[in-house]
């Protein structure tokens, strides 16, 4: 167990690169680095205890000063005992005594490295993170998101527990303020990639698939979609499984229902083979949102469940929030208030214990949902305008254009048309530049209904 002193920030880092082993079953880079290089080894201790706690199983791969010829084929030796990732460590030593060429062996490995299906952990110095962006351009632009920096590891008790990860869930959450500038960067990389002539194939797998997903995350879906059409004959979408769940949830957000519910069980599928666990109960549960959206209600509670069931015995604390918060949807459409309240309950108390607040903001409003069905519309309308204020912090337009229409729904329904049109023509704003077709529809219809009372055309 940690003691009082340490540093959360620290906990935050540790799940991203446990996070980035447990959403990579295929192969990928990721780089860490350590500003006192004494303290790696102990920091990959760490890594190795938590994605315990995730049924993950990754090996370090220890290189001393005589594996510097032989990197490739220990690299090889580990994988073959299959384990969930791979950490690298001491290639600082190495890159002293061969005069960073190991760096360039690295390098020119990188294929062969992708070809192992295994995420991979480069573990080195601050100084040296930076021959590799000079040195191995190929293999360092092949990195997943950016460099993963500790300055010191915080003091513990026991190392073999970690209660306050299980709180840190989803410390990894999407931070919406900061997408703008991802999403910035990957548009410059776009554009000098398109201006140089880079091969399609690689700007479609490399630059323009990040980006459509951030674009999705940002809820830019006019921008994603057009990214995606564009790129599409350079991607596979057959049996790469990073590009069937970006084009599965790109499907998802342009509501073409069943291509995007064919692409999930295909993913379903790739995972089940290579037996990421996790990944099944995650596509289990995308699944069951398909069937939901199709208003299938028995379909989607059975792929929920199934979901469920996957996920608690996996530690798996924030997926199961979002879990359980679907599963008290699926039941308040069903008419069953109570078990619906009931998980929508669990689903906050979960939320609030990891601080996820995007997912607290869905649940209150969830809730506020029962109420106004139950025709509580105080009730609902104290719990949406909760969820309104955590959506503003937190930057999250698409999920504020329908507590916006929730609100608005609830004003016309308290007999304040004034205040509901307000809200209406807020989300209406926000629903036009995202392109969400679905719910601007409604909204639209809500707006035509209040100017139809106040015209006097309906009574």
């Amino acid at each position: 167990m940690a003691q009082s002193g340490t540093d959360p920030d620290f906990f935050a880092k540790i799940n991203k690169i446990v996070n980035y082993f447990a959403r990579t079953p295929r192969g990928g880079f990721l780089f860490c680095s350590c500003d006192k290089t004494v303290l790696i080894r102990e920091i990959n201790k760490i890594i190795i205890e938590r994605a315990k706690v995730k049924n993950l199983n990754i090996k370090e791969l220890y290189l001393s000063s005589d594996d510097a010829e032989y990197f490739l084929k220990k690299v090889r030796t580990a994988a073959g005992e299959r384990p969930d990732g791979l950490i690298i460590s001491n290639l600082d030593e190495l890159i002293v005594l061969t005069k960073d060429q190991i760096i360039t062996d690295i390098n020119l490995s990188r294929d062969i490295l992708l070809g192992l299906n295994l995420p991979i952990l480069f573990c080195v110095s601050r100084e040296n993170i930076s021959k590799f962006a000079n040195q191995a351009q190929d293999l360092f632009l092949r990195r997943e998101r950016g460099v993963i920096h500790f300055s010191d590891v915080p003091e513990f008790s026991k190392l073999d527990k970690f209660k306050e990860f299980q709180t840190m869930e989803y410390r990894d959450s999407v931070d919406f303020k900061n997408l703008h500038l991802k999403i910035g960067l990957l548009e410059s990389q776009l554009k000098e990639a398109e201006e140089k002539k880079y091969k399609p194939e690689r700007i479609a797998n490399e630059i323009a698939l990040d980006l459509i997903q951030l674009y999705l995350s940002a809820s830019l879906i006019k921008d994603a979609e057009g990214l995606f059409h564009k790129y599409k004959p350079h991607l596979n979408i057959e049996t790469h499984l990073d590009t069937i769940l970006v084009a599965a949830n790109l499907y998802r957000k342009t509501s073409q229902w069943d291509k995007a519910l064919n692409l999930y069980f295909k993913s379903k599928e790739i995972r089940e083979k290579t037996g990421d666990k996790h990944g099944v109960a995650k596509t289990l549960n995308n699944i069951g949102l398909i069937y939901e959206y199709k208003e299938e209600w028995d379909k989607a509670l059975e792929f929920y469940l199934k979901s469920m069931k996957s996920t608690e015995g996996m530690g798996d604390i924030g997926n199961l929030g979002t879990i359980f918060d679907n599963i008290g949807r699926i039941y308040s459409q069903k008419g069953e208030w109570d078990k619906a309240f009931a998980y929508h309950l669990k689903s906050a108390e979960v939320f609030e214990q990891i601080e996820n607040k995007p997912g607290l903001a869905t649940t209150l409003n969830n809730i506020g949902a029962i109420y106004m069905n139950k025709g509580e519309w105080d009730k609902a309308l104290e719990l949406c305008l909760k969820s309104k204020k955590i959506l503003d912090e937190i930057g999250d337009i698409e999920q504020l254009s329908i507590m916006l229409l929730n609100i608005g729904v609830i004003y016309e329904r308290k007999g304040q048309s004034g205040k509901a049109l307000e809200y209406f023509l807020d989300s209406k704003e926000i629903l036009e530049k995202i392109g969400d077709q679905e719910h601007l529809k409604w909204v639209n219809d809500s707006i035509q209904f209040i100017k139809g009372k106040s015209d006097g055309i309906l009574s």
